[in-house]
Parts: structure tokens; C-alpha cells; sequence
């Protein structure tokens, strides 16, 4: 699997937030640091937004805010938002089309890609699960 991109500039969307205090950050300001299009950072804020990571403030002092501690904002919830959560094998019928005179080898063999592939993400999320952008952001602080 690959990540996008996204993964990495929404980390740092939610550091900067993080840096914040509370206080809203403008997707203007996010753009300034990040020198990221003001069009691409209202799509992963929107993402950020949907899955109840950051909140958006209205009005003249308005922008974003964490809408829960960074102690409890994952790894996995970051690729979740940005990525989706959609699995990572998904069959295309081509072991059938290979083998059509043995159906039942190939639906078995089908399943079991899909189950291998299946508890190997499944894994790599509660890895990821572990991991908190506060964890991240402590450890950038103090190693040297």
C-alpha cells in the first residue's frame, strides 16, 4: 500500500493546530507555512473536518481548531480521514478467469488473499493505532 501524499500534510495541519493552543488557524495561515493551495488544503481540512478531527470556526476570528486532544488523534485516524478506509486487496476475478475450469480452488484461493491481505491491514492499523500525533510531536521536540 501507498500512502498519499495527504497523509503527511494533514500531520502537519494538525501540528500546527496543535501549536495553537485552541486559538483558530486560517486555512490563509496554512497556506503560508505549507506553501499547499488554498484549494487542496480546504479538501484535506473538509476530510479532517468529516472525520471529527479538527472543528471549523465561522466568522472574522474563525479558521480550525482540534476538535479533540492530540493525545487521542492516531496515525490511523490520519490515514483514515485522508486516505479511506477502503481494504487493500480487493479481487478483480482474474484467479477466475485464469483457472476457470476449477471453481472451487479459486473462490477458496480467492478468500484466502483476501483474508491474508485482510489481517495484515488489520494489523498495520492497530500498529498505527498506537502511535498519536502528540507522540510524534513530543519526540520531535526532545530527540536531538
Amino acid at each position: 500500500m501507498r500512502l498519499s501524499k495527504t497523509v503527511e500534510q494533514a500531520c502537519c495541519i494538525l501540528s500546527i493546530l496543535a501549536e495553537h493552543h485552541g486559538q483558530p488557524v486560517t486555512n490563509v495561515e496554512l497556506n503560508e507555512r505549507m506553501n499547499v493551495s488554498q484549494s487542496y488544503l480546504t479538501k484535506i481540512t473538509r476530510k479532517l473536518v468529516i472525520a471529527g478531527i479538527i472543528t471549523s470556526a465561522q466568522g472574522v476570528k474563525g479558521g480550525f481548531i482540534l476538535a479533540r486532544p492530540m493525545t487521542s488523534i492516531t496515525l490511523g485516524d490520519v490515514v483514515k480521514a485522508t486516505d479511506g478506509s477502503a481494504p487493500f486487496f480487493r479481487p478483480t476475478n482474474l484467479i477466475k478467469q485464469a483457472f476457470p475450469a476449477r471453481e472451487y480452488i479459486t473462490r477458496k484461493g480467492v478468500k484466502l488473499l483476501h483474508d491474508a491481505f485482510a489481517q495484515a491491514e488489520q494489523k498495520w492499523f492497530d500498529e498505527l493505532n498506537l502511535t498519536t500525533i502528540e507522540q510524534l510531536i513530543s519526540k520531535a521536540k526532545t530527540t536531538q
